[in-house]
């Protein structure tokens, strides 16, 4: 008779799952049931680690898309700005007073810097 210290626990969600004892495996103990258990908390764990992923992608995806949102109103933003100094410098440029001051700044034009 050959006595073993070979033990193995697990929950009983695993046990429902595996089953009793099988003495019809021809090797020393019943190595179906760890193997079993182990696989199954490998894929468990493969399949929480895929779900951790999917949502870190997911949250990923959902600040890129704000963030996009966010510069896209800022684009809009500024375009509009420009749109606007754009048509006060074609309104300055109009007025009476700008072109009553061209010979000045014509005249000014070589004493300035650069």
């Amino acid at each position: 008779m050959l006595v073993t210290t070979n033990s193995f626990l697990y929950r009983r969600s695993a046990f429902n799952v595996i089953g009793l004892y099988r003495e019809d495996l021809p090797v020393l103990g019943d190595w179906q049931a760890p193997l079993v258990t182990l696989t199954s908390t490998v894929l468990d764990s493969q399949e929480a680690l895929k779900q951790l992923l999917l949502e870190r992608h997911d949250f990923e995806i959902k600040m890129l898309s704000a963030l996009f949102e966010l510069l896209s109103i800022r684009l809009a933003e500024r375009d509009a700005e420009a749109a606007a100094l754009a048509c006060e410098l074609e309104t300055v440029r109009a007025s009476v007073n700008w072109r009553l001051t061209r010979p000045l700044r014509v005249l000014a034009r070589p004493f300035r810097r650069g």
